[in-house]
């Protein structure tokens, strides 16, 4: 079987979580393929609020060159692949900062151009839009298109949490024919940290999780930085390169045609659907028996029509489902069986120059039970500064293998995928649907006879009765409908276009059982047609799920939102004349897994003792989850101040901090001046003209993450709610947002929830502090404007979803009232590799956030018998969901597993181990539309 001729314009689907960098990636394209492209800003997101709504084309031209540095002195090219060597990862970093050693090289020498047709859609977990009433934008545009040569995933270099595994399922769930032509790219990189085995664990997880997520371990996956315009030469020919390995990525795939996919559904539209099924099953008993009753003791005809007519619109059902798998499987087109990647660019396994044998279908895989050996019918490679000194089987065979040799670390590549005659390889599945197909035929024909004989019999039906049985037929017909997993790809888009799935679990399923009720003969017309068209006019509404029960709270007044500014000087003044039992704080953190909580825990136990060795196996890997329950910590030290002087100054004069980068011209200059190696830190002395600062103690409550990567935030919030109460007074929240992490709409529900929840035992949320993780404190420069507007808007944001619902009490109370400040916020990076003038300013972050909690006043709780009854009444956001999900998986049988890819093995020596890739890879809540204007 020979592949298909090469199209004359390739087609690349961006799909991906909103603000994951889509649209920004392909501005990197563009300026890839014209390096005189003008990036237009408005396409690119704000790290707050998404820029894409809908789905839009681009087309660039490219004959994909290669880039390359030499020196500026010489001429002489440089292998970057080299620089991983590098012992020191600081040192490491050094080179990839340089500016003025390197230039960056073009190689135009290629002459013919390709046309790539680059399609950039909305993203998941948006707070504006549903992810169902996106998928509804998407399916319309590809409408027009007739194949997908690649589908990017992309993925933000953030948290992985339960709620972005869910929005992959989604897609790689929905479209599972692309499944061959997948690449996930890695966003947001830092490549200083890939000298990080740290970081390279935590990869290897994700790409763990992620395999699970497609069912195969060989998808490719690059990685980006996605800073346009860097300035830093090596840095900027990497990211070249991986755009340019992206592209040559499409040319290697097969087309996947779009009118004749099949789809699934997603968990969401399942859900609704369980609900909708016990409607009609509820339905057809109700009717079966009155219909029973209707006839006569010794003559059941009207309950035989009836039961024949339930079972013909089922088995009608089946028969369209099975002629549809059936169109599935018995093409010619090709199957993916095996995909392999080796990719040398800056590889965190640091691979060695040795050569490297690789075979399909690998020797664990190939003994496992029922595993089929295909005979491959066709081999497509793609092999960059690789010598291939061996290669066996291929086409025609039943096996395959490759020995390499990478000629150089720099843009080292050995791209293979295996690929099967999809008849070929569903043989027996063909076989039992046709024979499946006849056998439904012939049940359908003998229940049509029967129920023309029962009918003739009768003659004619009364009007009740007939009634009746046009009520059963229709609502079996629905029953049909919504039992199956599988959707035509018309239908779903007219479902999803006329406002079906997009709303709440419950609402959605009022509105799929009025979809499917109101437009039968559409549906039945759409499911017969090879036509992509639906009339139905898109639904572009805001539809949410609420986030409980809207709670009698009283408006906040002067007396609840205090003046900080005001008590804080009074606790400064009398502060020494306190007793000492008052010496005691608590600390509450609240956030979204992964955001940084259990991190800022012991950065500052490392603040208050030096000798503390940081428990890392604590800290989150931004894969899962590692806070299970809150936990609580208590510390017992003065206040240390740190400073930091230069080395070479004998006198050991304190740097000032707040003036430091003033001498600066530019971010670049900044970022060289703080990472400069003569610099000491150290603990600022003991005034011995003063008194020795008190000791305190400080209970931290460490807290399971809001979307916990294993779905238990109900469960959480319970325990969460029962330890911040046996604390019985609070004098500090922090908040902590990681700060490249974009508001997900479960993120909004749960700070709705929790802000309800505080101000019920507080009487007001004002003592609410956010802290900012995973900010660059090179970004922080005077002359970053971009970055400090970004942060404020983000800030207004965030503050505006904790808070929204005294917004909207304040907009009710009064029509001149304003909208609340946002909190107080501090922005830290906690990145263990800092020189000392980072630590020094990381360390400094942490003084100034523990002495705003001993300068906040104790807020003691309300924990009287009738207000913790109105706390516990407040309802969580997931408590409905969860209750209809485990109503669906207690009734339905366990999901097919997705078929998983045979695994590669490498070869060395006698030994036999699993490889892996290398590479381098409702209703929208109106406080909410009224509190944030941008």
């Amino acid at each position: 079987m020979s592949a298909s001729a090469p199209p004359s314009t390739y087609n690349i689907l961006f799909l991906g979580e909103v603000l994951s960098g889509k649209s920004t990636l392909i501005e990197h394209l563009k300026k890839y393929a014209d390096p005189g492209y003008t990036v237009n800003c408005k396409n690119i997101g704000d790290g707050v609020s998404t820029c894409t709504t809908n789905v839009s084309f681009s087309q660039i031209q490219t004959d994909t060159p290669e880039y390359f540095i030499t020196y500026v002195k010489t001429g002489e090219r440089v292998d970057y692949g080299e620089f991983i060597k590098e012992v020191d990862q600081e040192n490491y970093e050094d080179q990839l900062n340089e500016r003025k050693k390197y230039n960056l090289v073009r190689d135009d020498s290629a002459i013919s151009n390709v046309t790539f047709n680059l399609i950039d859609t909305p993203g998941l977990n948006d707070i504006s839009l549903s992810d169902e009433n996106n998928i509804a934008i998407i399916l319309k545009a590809l409408a027009s298109i007739e194949s997908i040569n690649l589908v990017v995933i992309t993925i933000a270099n953030s948290t992985f949490t339960a709620n972005l595994v869910d929005a992959l399922k989604t897609y790689v769930g929905l479209w599972p024919e692309f499944n061959g032509n997948l690449v996930f790219v890695h966003t947001k990189i830092d490549y200083a940290k890939l000298h990080d085995t740290k970081f390279a664990d935590t990869f290897f997880d994700k790409k763990s999780i992620l395999g699970k997520v497609v069912g195969r371990d060989s998808v490719p996956h690059l990685l980006i930085d996605n800073n346009i315009g860097n300035t830093q030469i090596v840095r900027d020919c990497i990211t070249q390169n991986t755009l340019r390995n992206l592209l040559r990525m499409t040319k290697l795939n097969q087309s996947v045609p779009i009118r004749t996919m099949r789809m699934n559904k997603t968990e969401k539209m399942r859900l609704a659907d369980s609900i909708v099924m016990d409607n009609c099953e509820t339905n057809i008993q109700v009717l079966m028996k009155i219909l029973r009753s209707k006839s006569t003791e010794s003559n059941d005809t009207f309950g035989k029509i009836g039961d024949l007519i339930a079972e013909i619109v089922i088995q009608e059902q089946q028969l369209h489902d099975t002629v549809r798998d059936l169109s599935v499987y018995d093409r010619d087109t090709l199957e993916l069986l095996h995909e392999e990647l080796y990719q040398q660019d800056f590889s965190m396994l640091n691979m060695t120059e040795a050569s490297k044998t690789v075979y399909y279908p690998g020797k664990k895989r190939a003994t496992e039970p029922g595993f089929i050996h295909h005979l491959i019918d066709h081999v497509d490679y793609r092999i960059q500064n690789v010598k291939v000194q061996q290669e066996t089987g291929g086409q025609g065979e039943a096996f395959w293998a490759v020995n390499f040799r990478m000629r150089k670390r720099q843009n080292g590549v050995y791209h293979v995928k295996i690929y099967i005659t999809r008849k070929k390889k569903f043989v027996a599945e063909i076989e039992q649907l046709k024979t499946q197909e006849q056998s439904l035929l012939g049940i359908l024909a003998k229940g049509r006879e029967d129920l023309l004989a029962y009918t003739t019999e009768i003659g004619q039906l009364p009007d009740a009765v007939q009634e009746m049985l046009n009520e059963l037929e229709a609502t079996c017909f629905l029953q049909s409908r919504v039992r199956s997993n599988q959707v035509d790809s018309k239908v779903l888009c007219a479902a999803l276009e006329s406002g079906a799935y997009v709303r709440d679990i419950a609402a959605s399923a009022r509105n799929i059982e009025r979809f499917y009720l109101d437009n039968r003969l559409t549906i039945e017309s759409l499911e017969t047609s090879t036509d992509f068209v639906v009339s139905v006019p898109i639904n572009t509404s805001d539809y949410y799920i609420s986030a409980g029960e809207e709670l009698d709270i009283p408006n906040p007044t002067d007396t609840t939102i205090r003046d900080f500014n005001r008590i804080m000087e009074q606790i400064r003044l009398l502060r020494r004349l306190r007793p000492q039992e008052d010496l005691k704080y608590s600390v509450v953190t609240f956030g979204k897994t992964q955001a940084g909580k259990s991190t800022f825990i012991q950065f500052v136990k490392k603040y208050f003792d030096p000798e503390y060795d940081i428990e890392w196996e604590l800290i989150g890997n931004r894969c899962e989850s590692k806070t299970g329950k809150p936990e609580q910590f208590v510390m017992e030290s003065g206040l240390p101040s740190y400073e930091v002087y230069s080395s070479n100054d004998n006198t050991m004069t304190p740097i000032n901090l707040d003036t430091f980068g003033d001498s600066c011209d530019d971010m670049d200059d900044y970022f060289d001046a703080l990472h400069t190696w003569g610099t000491t830190m150290r603990r600022v002395p003991q005034d011995p003209k003063t008194l020795p600062p008190q000791r305190v103690e400080i209970t931290f409550l460490d807290t399971p993450g809001i979307e916990d990567t294993n779905g238990q935030d109900e469960k959480h919030a319970k325990a969460i709610i029962e330890r911040v109460i046996e604390l019985g007074s609070v004098n500090l929240i922090v908040v902590v947002v990681n700060s490249k992490d974009h508001p997900s709409n479960a993120q909004r529900l749960a700070y709705d929830y929790y802000s309800k929840v505080i101000h019920m035992l507080q009487g007001h949320i004002s003592n609410v502090l956010f802290l900012y993780t995973h900010v660059e404190y090179k970004h922080c420069h005077h002359s970053n404007k971009s970055h400090h507007a970004i942060m404020e808007k983000r800030h207004e944001l965030f503050s505006s979803l904790f808070r929204g619902f005294e917004n909207t009490s304040r907009q009710e109370g009064s029509s001149g009232s304003t909208q609340l400040k946002p909190f107080r916020k501090f922005t830290i990076d906690f990145d263990k590799g800092h020189r000392d003038i980072l630590k020094c300013m990381m360390k400094n972050t942490l003084k100034d956030i523990v002495k705003l909690a001993m300068e906040s006043p104790h807020v003691h709780l309300d924990n009287r018998d009738e207000n913790l009854k109105r706390v516990w009444a407040i309802k969580h956001p997931d408590k409905d969901n969860n209750e209809v999900r485990e109503k669906l998986q207690s009734r339905l049988p366990a999901e097919t597993a997705v078929q998983q890819q045979p695994d590669a093995v490498v070869l060395s020596g006698e030994d036999v181990t699993e490889c892996h890739d290398f590479d381098e890879t409702e209703d929208f809540e109106v406080y909410f539309k009224n509190s944030v204007s941008f």
